[in-house]
C-alpha cells in the first residue's frame, strides 16, 4: 500500500512544540504575550516583563503570570520587543479566528478612543493634533 496522507496512526505527544525547551518556551510566551496585549501592554513591556521574569527579578505571581513547570529559561535570557511582536504573529496566525478577532476589536476600539480625544484638538487647527490624528486614522 502506498504512503499518503492518512494512512498512519502516529499521535505525537507534542506536535506543536517537539518536546524542546526552546519551543515550549516560545510557545508559552506567544500565548502569553497575546494575554498581555489584551490587558493593554506595549511589546516593549512586554518583553521587559518577560526578561525580568527569566532572570528572577519577578517572580511569576508577582507579575499576575502562570509559569507552567516545563517551561524554563537559560541563563541570562533576554528578549526583545521585536522577538515579541514575531511571537505574538505566529500566535495570530495559529490561534482560531475568535482570538484576533477579540484582539482586532480591542485595538480598534484604542484607535477610536485615541482618535476621540484627538477630535477637538484638531478642530482647532492644532498641527501636532492633526499630524498624530492622521497617524491613527
Amino acid at each position: 500500500m502506498p504512503e499518503g496522507r492518512g494512512d498512519t496512526t502516529r499521535v505525537d505527544p507534542m506536535p506543536y512544540t517537539n518536546g524542546k525547551a526552546a519551543h515550549i518556551r516560545a510557545r508559552w510566551i506567544e500565548g502569553e504575550a497575546l494575554r498581555q496585549l489584551r490587558f493593554g501592554l506595549t511589546y516593549r513591556q512586554i518583553a521587559a516583563v518577560l526578561t525580568a521574569l527569566a532572570r528572577g527579578e519577578m517572580t511569576a505571581a508577582s507579575a499576575g503570570i502562570d509559569l507552567p513547570p516545563d517551561v524554563t529559561f537559560p541563563p541570562g535570557y533576554t528578549i526583545n520587543h521585536q522577538r515579541v511582536f514575531e511571537l505574538v504573529r505566529q500566535a495570530l496566525d495559529c490561534f482560531p479566528m475568535l482570538e484576533p478577532a477579540a484582539l482586532r476589536t480591542l485595538w480598534m476600539a484604542r484607535y477610536e478612543e485615541a482618535w476621540a480625544h484627538l477630535q477637538p484638538r484638531m478642530r482647532k487647527g492644532e498641527p501636532r493634533a492633526i499630524e498624530v490624528g492622521m497617524r491613527v486614522a
